[in-house]
């Protein structure tokens, strides 16, 4: 599709056309920062960088009814949703997910049908945060890979749609809008670089340059001290889990309900003291400072290799909820100055 640009004022007549008969989710203001919420078309307001609120969220829902004893498998049925404003790192993030989710021997339904019936329409971060980081991870800050993308430059927005299916729906839904310029193009491709540096000052300024020497770091750090020092800090809250838009763990519990029972998945996490309590009453992860290695080790290491996908993306997010004030990024850098690592 060619690129096509929709001015400031006509945003939202822009997303009401192609959106239309959809549920919306989108970033909002709200408290004083931008949140993910159910809103109106014309109500939502693309943020400088990544919402407080996950990706996953939508897909991967906090609590889910996976039905009753003995009743009859049904496919899940979604309606038709959009999910506007999604940034780069969310979208790094469904790669992660889906591969849990839908590439392995099993497909998760309700993943599956949530992912099929959401249209995502995606835009470029324009401020990164202090605490964003996503070049470190082979991340950039250019939303290249939803539905539709939305690039803002002065007075609008550079506009483009993705796969045949979407192409012809704008095209159908809003096709009045003429086309980018070059100067509008060119325009597009400067915000771009100059937010790229930006996120790459943030790396620098924080000792990262590579995530390969990052990973071996991490691979073999399962027995430091850092770990226990860092233990010290952390008060096992799982703020860093919940709100990481690649955390994906789950925990299956059977509730009575109307005289039979329900079962329900919820969100867990690892650095629970129970999260890996075995039947028997073993746990293989009593320690916090094995915790705290075990979800950097996966973020880092694990993911990566089994995937190809890092583990983390760089939204920084866990920085800026940490009851300990524990950084990520500082973590990492420490490890890398323990000792001598090599990235072959």
């Amino acid at each position: 599709m060619t690129a096509k640009f929709v001015s400031e004022a006509n945003l939202g007549e822009f997303l009401g056309a192609v959106l239309d008969g959809r549920t919306v989710y989108g970033t909002v203001e709200h408290g004083g920062r931008h949140r993910l919420m159910r809103v109106e078309a014309d109500e939502v307001v693309l943020p400088p960088h990544r919402p407080l609120d996950p990706l996953k969220t939508l897909f991967f829902k906090l609590r889910r009814d996976m039905g009753g004893y003995f009743e009859a498998s049904q496919d899940p049925v979604e309606e038709p949703h959009a999910v506007v404003g999604v940034t780069a790192c969310d979208l790094a993030s469904l790669r992660v997910l889906d591969h849990v989710f839908l590439e392995g021997e099993y497909e998760d339904p309700f993943y599956k049908a949530a992912r099929e019936s959401t249209l995502i329409v995606a835009v470029d971060c324009t401020e990164p945060a202090d605490v964003c980081f996503c070049s470190l991870v082979e991340g950039a800050p250019a939303a290249e890979d939803g539905d539709i993308n939305l690039s803002p430059i002065e007075g609008g927005y550079v506009v483009e749609a993705r796969g045949p299916d979407t192409v012809e729906l704008v095209e159908k839904k809003a096709g009045d809008f003429g086309r980018a310029s070059d100067e509008q193009l060119a325009s597009r491709d400067a915000r771009r670089r100059e937010t790229a540096e930006k996120v790459q000052n943030n790396v620098r300024d924080a000792g990262l340059e590579s995530a390969d020497r990052v990973q071996a770091a991490v691979a073999n750090s399962a027995h430091d001290r850092i770990w226990t020092d860092l233990a010290e800090k952390c008060v096992e809250c799982a703020a860093c889990n919940l709100v990481c838009p690649t955390c994906h763990c789950f925990l299956l519990v059977d509730l009575e309900a109307a005289g039979g029972f329900r079962r329900f998945r919820n969100w867990d996490a690892c650095l629970y003291k129970s999260f890996a309590r075995e039947a028997s009453g073993s746990n293989p992860r009593e320690r916090r400072a094995e915790r705290l290695y075990g979800r950097l080790e996966k973020k880092f290491d694990f993911m990566k290799t089994t995937s190809g996908a890092w583990g983390c993306v760089g939204c920084g997010r866990c920085i800026e909820v940490c009851a300990g004030d524990i950084d990520v990024r500082e973590t990492l850098r420490e490890l890398l100055n323990a000792k001598p690592v090599s990235s072959d």
